[in-house]
């Protein structure tokens, strides 16, 4: 499996770091969870659920790095504020490639980007437990499991 069929296969990822490298290249790292097998009660006000599951990333999962070489813009959104638009149009679970998105059209009314130049672009979408991160380059990302 390629690993950007491995990253999407993921059911749970958390991203542990985002920073600039170089110029205009953006460096992401993003490791994947597992669910606790034992089941815990949590208490959320007045009211308690029964059944939970702990969702968390440790030694034993797979940590991915993925390295966008350039970037036209990026955003990072919290999780807990994303909507889905029944507009857009993406591949992919965890790791989407979208050829319609509210994203691209952001990026074409800021910017003068266009297919022309700096040439044809794709916006790519990481979807982690508490960050959404979307990513419009005209590379295809390199992708690596450090873990």
């Amino acid at each position: 499996m390629d690993l950007i069929k491995e990253l999407d296969s993921q059911a749970y990822l958390f991203l542990n770091g985002i920073e600039e490298v170089g110029h205009c290249a953006l460096r992401l790292v993003a490791e994947a969870g597992k669910v606790s097998i034992e089941a815990k009660d949590i208490k959320v006000g007045g009211t308690v659920i029964s059944g939970g599951h702990k969702v968390s990333a440790d030694s034993s999962t797979p940590k991915y790095e993925i390295i966008f070489g350039s970037y036209i813009a990026y955003a990072v959104r919290n999780e807990s504020y994303v909507s889905q638009d029944e507009e857009e149009a993406w591949l992919g679970k965890s790791f989407r490639v979208y050829s319609k998105s509210r994203f691209l059209d952001f990026v074409q009314r800021g910017t003068f980007a266009r297919s022309e130049y700096p040439g044809p672009f794709e916006h790519y979408s990481l979807v982690c437990q508490d960050h959404v991160i979307d990513i419009a380059t005209t590379a295809q990302p390199e992708i690596n499991r450090i873990r």
